[in-house]
């Protein structure tokens, strides 16, 4: 499993032997899954040492370049490995946005924002592969990585805020923020063989990384704001799969746990509160799926049980009401039809999404005089039950859909203290109780010598019922 996506700027394009694509993917991938891109990657052969060196550059309004090489080791069935990737990103983003709000006056706020941001990561890699023999082999690997000096991010930009349509401020905001990650440290183990028809697949993982960011502000060349973050966390991940022919299909079955620890502790100058949050959360799932071919049908029918413990701790004191327990069964069913040119699918699925610590962060962050941030410790996974029906012939593909939602997370404006900070706007996270989503699309792909345009053309709607109060 991917957890780090400069795994995959790392991996070469002659390193990937196919590609596969599963849209319905089965409970074995977890209740977050919505698709799975499944990457072959080549056996690499031959004896003694072997190495590569890349580099790519690219130019938008800013520039970003990375480099990396790598070293390869085999004798006999042992192959150890070592890599090192380097690259330099600048980012920029230019953002316009008005907001309203209305209390006990009508409140607008326009602004106008510049955002760079600039840093430099190193990520290695250290490992070995071993095949026992044809059929056994098992490995591990270290990865560390850094930030190479500090991430330095700027926004700088202009605010006017309205008054029941009056003005009453005309700000110069500019803010800089710098973090540091010091080392993160990952490491992966795996073991997989097949006796018989029968293949176990044995992945576990660690993972540990800490930042520390501090933030300026000042409004019309004025300091406003200071803050700072210290953040560590940690991840104990482990998976089990089993798959074995039964009659004509094949049965997968396993379990899967992780184990994550988070302390995020958060001081400022005095615009809002200072915040000590502690999440621990425990995972464990077992899940069992079946794959039938029947002629021209294939047909996938599984079921996941999760368990999901959150312990929630502000100043190391255990908060019951925000600790809660979860216990969800993911179902999924599939049933495909192909024909020549021509497939039909009809697929219905669980989907669970857990919200992200950001998101559950009871911290109060400065953007700038008039506009705070935070998160929601009380919200809770938001739950989704779809159904899709795709069919194709050539180069002609439709679908349609129906996805009914619980506790869908929105973002959320509102006034952050109308009596003692008029004006000010806090930026958060909400729940809507129901929604429902759904629509179609049609995609045309034909083929005209070496040209292959695409024509998309689809139409979606949404509805929700949902009262957002405190």
């Amino acid at each position: 499993k991917v957890r780090d996506n400069t795994e995959l700027t790392r991996l070469q394009a002659n390193e990937i032997l196919s590609a596969e694509i599963i849209t319905t993917p089965g409970v074995q991938y977890g209740s977050s899954v919505g698709a799975v891109i499944r990457l072959h990657t080549i056996r690499k052969r031959g004896q003694g040492m072997s190495g590569s060196f890349y580099t790519d550059y690219s130019q938008g309004h800013v520039p970003i370049g990375n480099e990396g090489i790598s070293l390869n080791y085999r004798t006999g069935g042992l192959d150890i490995f070592v890599k090192g990737d380097f690259a330099e990103i600048n980012n920029h983003l230019t953002s316009i946005h008005s907001q309203d709000i209305y209390a006990s006056s009508d409140w607008n706020q326009s602004t106008e924002n510049k955002s760079k941001q600039t840093y430099r990561t190193f990520n290695g890699e250290l490992g070995f592969n071993y095949e026992i023999d044809e059929d056994q082999s098992f490995g591990m690997r270290y990865m560390p990585g850094t930030n190479i000096g500090n991430a330095h991010t700027t926004n700088e930009g202009t605010t006017l805020i309205l008054q029941d349509g009056k003005e009453v401020d005309h700000l110069y905001a500019r803010q800089q923020t710098d973090a540091h990650t010091g080392w993160w440290q990952a490491a992966n183990g795996y073991y997989n063989a097949t006796f018989g028809k029968c293949n176990i697949d044995f992945n576990a993982d660690y993972l540990y990384g800490r930042d520390r960011i501090r933030q300026y502000a000042e409004n019309n060349g004025t300091e406003d704001a200071t803050s700072s973050n210290r953040v560590r966390n940690h991840l104990y991940a482990a998976k089990l799969l089993i798959t074995t022919p039964l009659r004509k299909g094949k049965l997968s079955f396993g379990t899967e746990e992780t184990f994550t620890n988070r302390h995020d502790i958060f001081l400022q100058s005095g615009f809002s509160a200072d915040a000590d949050d502690r999440i621990k959360q425990t995972m464990f799932s077992g899940f069992i799926d079946y794959n039938l071919p029947l002629g021209k049908f294939n047909i996938l029918a599984g079921l996941r049980y999760e368990f999901q413990q959150t312990d929630y701790y502000e100043k190391g004191i255990h908060q019951d009401g925000q600790s809660p327990t979860y216990r969800d069964w993911i179902p999924v069913v599939s049933i495909r039809y192909t024909s020549g040119n021509w497939f039909f699918a009809l697929s219905h699925r669980t989907l669970k999404y857990s919200p992200s610590y950001d998101m559950l962060t009871s911290a109060v962050t400065y953007q700038n005089k008039y506009s705070y941030r935070s998160g929601d410790p009380f919200l809770v996974p938001q739950i989704h039950r779809a159904t899709f029906f795709d069919a194709g012939w050539k180069w002609i593909n439709f679908s349609i859909y129906y996805d009914h939602s619980w506790n869908m997370y929105t973002s959320y404006t509102r006034p952050y203290d109308d009596i003692n900070h008029p004006g000010v706007l806090l930026f958060g996270m909400a729940s809507i109780p129901h929604s429902n989503r759904y629509g179609s699309s049609i995609v045309l792909s034909p083929k005209f010598g070496i040209w292959q345009p695409q024509l998309t053309t689809g139409i979606n709607w949404f509805d929700s019922h949902g009262k957002i109060g405190r």
